[in-house]
């Protein structure tokens, strides 16, 4: 197995345009009175009742979001509040739009304008304000429950490899999925020093900078990896990768129906035992995995998840190993391969729902596992932060068939699997 700790770190500057820059081209010049857009908007958590956007900004600002179903009538606005005071910051800014279901169209499209108000505080009752920056008017897609079809792809273990990330995000371009699946290990560390919102959201500007971000025009999953949740710093996260609503204690868990297919999103945690030293009794993930169990019990159970033709999971570390040698999380010797406590305690949950294929990630060398006489779930791994070993993984579904195929760096098709409805 190659090694997982062997990164690509190439700087910003090795590139004659960075993400940055070019997205500061889109979006327009900073403004002297305060606040511009410092990253493209993030498109999260999609779900029955709208979605969040989330964007990196360079000054203390609060942002409203004009949104409707023409590009020349965008007549409805959102604006972040909380107990009634409006929100502010000067780092990162977010906005969720609640949608009921029958308000959106059939075809799923909608578009939006990000509005930045730059605010300066002279004191409690001298509030100023810069002139507003509008975002491009952009078209999103969201992913329908009762759409006919839908697509993802899916990639993992990207370790802030920029030039990789630019050619996973040209990738994803092309092949225009309904969703995206940042399937963890984002980082190598959150620690002192690194800007955790730049990492997460500022990736695939540079890809497509007339558009934004991988993220702008289609909704993202974020599912943790190990990687993501250490360091000083790990804490952040949740200020750009947004929680999902509902339990504040499952952040990263979902359920979501997006035509033919159900999703699951389930939270593996590190890949050592809590008791391993390095964690020096921070690590509380063996207690998480136990609670999600309980969790899954009832999300499975929910109409729109029991009645999907094709029901997939999402975690960052392999549900199946490869052999009896393989590491299996529970040894305070090495790291996990796969992880023995998730299959064991969501296992049984799984199968008996129907479910049938896992998407992962954690090991840097793509395969999949097809069932066999012992295991009814089929297991896809993705690849790494290199380019001879990073794939995107893409999944078409209808009602005829899933069609699961992994792709390499450079668009080769190097592994396919079909899968008739249940």
């Amino acid at each position: 197995m190659p090694s997982r700790r062997s990164f690509i770190g190439l700087p910003l500057a090795a590139f004659a345009l960075s993400p940055l820059s070019l997205l500061r081209a889109a979006e327009g010049p900073a403004q002297t009175a305060g606040a511009a857009f410092a990253s493209p908007p993030v498109v999260q958590n999609p779900g029955t009742d709208g979605c969040t956007f989330t964007f990196r900004v360079s000054g203390l600002a609060s942002a409203e979001l004009h949104w409707g179903m023409n590009p020349d009538k965008l007549d409805q606005v959102v604006k972040a509040s909380h107990h009634g005071l409006i929100q502010a910051d000067d780092r990162v800014l977010s906005l969720r739009l609640r949608l009921a279901a029958d308000k959106l169209p059939a075809d799923g499209v909608l578009y939006y304008q990000i509005v930045l108000l730059p605010l300066r505080y002279r004191n409690a009752y001298k509030l100023e304000r810069g002139a507003p920056v509008p975002s491009p008017v952009r078209r999103l897609k969201l992913p329908r429950r009762d759409a006919k079809s839908f697509s993802l792809c899916a990639v993992s273990d990207t370790h802030e490899a920029t030039a990789v990330l630019a050619g996973l995000a040209r990738r994803i371009e092309a092949l225009n999925p309904d969703l995206l699946v940042w399937n963890g290990d984002t980082c190598r560390d959150f620690d002192p020093g690194d800007n955790p919102a730049a990492i997460l959201l500022d990736n695939g500007a540079g890809a497509s900078p007339e558009l934004g971000g991988w993220a702008s025009t289609r909704p993202m999953v974020f599912v943790p990896g190990n990687h993501d949740v250490r360091g000083q710093l790990a804490q952040e996260v949740p200020r750009s990768m947004r929680p999902w609503p509902g339990d504040p204690d499952l952040p990263y868990n979902f359920a979501i129906r997006c035509g033919p297919v159900a999703l699951v999103g389930l939270e593996t945690g590190e890949d050592k035992p809590d008791a391993h030293p390095a964690f020096a009794g921070m690590a509380a993930y063996e207690e998480h995995r136990r609670r999600q169990a309980e969790w899954l019990k009832e999300a499975v159970k929910r109409p729109d998840i029991a009645a999907a033709p094709y029901k997939v999971v999402l975690c960052h570390i392999p549900l199946r190993g490869t052999g009896k040698d393989d590491n299996d999380g529970r040894s305070l010797e090495g790291y996990a391969h796969h992880s023995g406590e998730g299959l064991e305690l969501w296992g049984p949950v799984l199968r008996a729902a129907g479910f049938r294929l896992v998407l992962s990630g954690h090991t840097h060398q793509w395969r999949i596992q097809d069932p066999d006489a012992t295991e009814s779930l089929m297991q896809a791994v993705g690849g790494g932060p290199q380019s001879d070993n990073a794939v995107v993984i893409h999944l078409d579904a209808d009602d005829k068939r899933l069609v699961l195929r992994i792709e390499d760096f450079n668009g080769k098709e190097v592994a396919r699997r079909e899968l008739s409805p249940s």
